[in-house]
């Protein structure tokens, strides 16, 4: 990822890469909510980012199922 040296050059741009959820959650954002991109950044990873902990990723492995008529290549 580009480092982006400047928080307003980095929120002006940041809106273009959403969709769905994501946009629909964003536009919610009353005008001048959030102050800085550090800011807007801890707010959508906490919104939008998984569980990524050793834990959660085996819960999830173990979830997984493999159905008949199923080609692996679909399955991976």
């Amino acid at each position: 990822m580009m480092k982006v040296e400047y928080d307003d050059v980095s929120c002006r741009l940041f809106p273009h890469a959403l969709e769905n959820k994501s946009m629909t959650w964003y536009h919610s954002f009353p005008v001048a909510s959030i102050r800085s991109w550090d800011e807007f950044r801890k707010t959508f990873l906490e919104k939008f980012s998984e569980d990524k902990t050793p834990s959660m990723i085996l819960t999830k492995l173990s979830t997984l199922n493999f159905h008949k008529k199923e080609k692996i290549k679909e399955f991976n």
